[in-house]
């Protein structure tokens, strides 16, 4: 967070921080839209890219993506308009060998990225971690689907006082 204290007012900041849009509303959209625009990832799961749960008869593999916090970023004289998401994306398939495939594509295809999509400009989308995931039938213990799981942040501006 080395540059935010320095920012004194939201009007200091030069484009494309001026760009300010309600964030809440695009952001999970502005995820939708890089994945299933994203050939390596679309060719593995098309569009089945839900939020939050995964439906029951959703064919594998697929994604889901939650929003687990969202920070907003102050200096002294109140909010600058910045904020960074911790979202969890979460691969799923049928066997782990494809679960971990469509996690190297996702991973791919946020790490790093920046740029204005659904009229939302993201200033960074940064991978913090990844990890196995799985799915018991209740009860049994035969596996119902393998998942992996990446954590991000996405830093991103929104609509200020």
């Amino acid at each position: 967070m080395g540059w935010i204290p320095y920012i004194k007012r939201v009007d200091d900041l030069a484009p494309p921080f001026g760009v300010f849009v309600e964030t809440r509303k695009y952001i999970g959209e502005a995820l939708y839209s890089i994945l299933s625009n994203d050939a390596e990832v679309a060719a593995l799961i098309s569009t089945r890219i839900y939020p939050n749960l995964l439906p029951e008869s959703a064919t594998l593999p697929a994604l889901t993506y939650q929003e687990l916090t969202a920070l907003r970023q102050y200096v002294l004289t109140g909010p600058v308009g910045m904020v960074r998401f911790r979202f969890q994306i979460n691969c799923w398939a049928s066997t782990y060998a494809s679960a971990d495939e469509l996690s190297i594509e996702v991973r791919k295809a946020l790490d790093g990225y920046s740029g204005m999509v659904e009229n939302q400009y993201i200033h960074f989308i940064e991978l913090l971690d990844e990890g196995d995931m799985l799915e018991n039938i209740a009860g049994l213990d035969v596996i119902k689907k393998y998942g992996k799981r990446l954590d991000l942040y996405i830093w991103s501006n929104e609509l200020t006082d």
